[in-house]
């Protein structure tokens, strides 16, 4: 991979793969397709709102459905904006991969024993007291 990045000069980026271009197209697709039916689960149960009794989880069942189409808005055009940029060569070359942002992170993975668990945990115990 790091051959293929050197022979790049400057801001050129090689013409975009059949490969590639055709990821692109399916992802459009899949999410042109999620955002459709998220369109009518939405006006679905808007409807079914409207008609009942609304309690707090109703409408916080149709918050989130109205937030989870909204994100996918939002990425379908991150997507389309990215081929652009790819197939225009105005991509930001400075960094091999977009910056991983973590909104919220409650869970965890450690790989090791659980002897080197309790370890860690003991000498974090004895750094706070």
């Amino acid at each position: 991979m790091k051959k293929d990045i050197a022979e790049f000069k400057g801001n050129q980026l090689p013409a975009i793969s059949e490969e590639l271009n055709q990821d692109f197209e399916t992802t459009s697709s899949n999410i042109e397709s999620l955002i459709r039916q998220g369109n009518e689960g939405l006006e679905l149960a808007l409807g079914i709102l409207k008609a009942t009794e609304a309690t707090p989880r109703t409408v916080e069942t149709f918050s989130t459905l109205l937030r989870t189409v909204a994100d996918l808005n939002m990425k379908y055009l991150e997507v389309k904006k990215s081929k652009e940029d790819r197939t225009s060569g105005n991509s930001d070359r400075n960094h091999e991969f977009p910056e991983a942002k973590i909104v919220h992170q409650n869970q965890y993975v450690f790989n090791g024993s659980t002897d080197d668990l309790s370890k860690l945990v003991a000498e974090i115990s004895t750094k706070k007291k």
